[in-house]
């Protein structure tokens, strides 16, 4: 949704181009071409990357750093209790 929203604006700021003496809205293609550069659902990603990376080489005791580790833990338990058939952290069964 976010591509749509950066082609849209990037349409309406180059506007439309003349082909064969007739004028239409400009191709994604050549929306690309013009700006030789990563969409913006790529740029975050790679940014995302490259924070997570930071946060990784922090020190144990900082806060992010805290933070990633133990999303990470709760996520692994999460999975592991699903695939074994247990039931999720916070879920009950109730019997009928």
């Amino acid at each position: 949704m976010l591509c749509t929203f950066e082609t849209k604006i990037s349409r309406r700021i180059h506007g439309p181009t003349q082909d064969k003496g007739s004028w239409r809205p400009r191709w994604n293609s050549e929306i690309y071409n013009l700006y030789k550069d990563l969409n913006i659902v790529d740029d975050i990603k790679i940014r995302r990357l490259e924070w997570a990376r930071h946060v990784v080489r922090m020190e144990d005791d900082r806060i992010p750093k805290k933070f990633l580790v133990e999303n990470f833990i709760v996520k692994d338990q999460w999975d592991n209790q699903e695939l074994d058939g247990r039931t999720s952290p916070g879920e009950t069964h109730h019997k009928s």
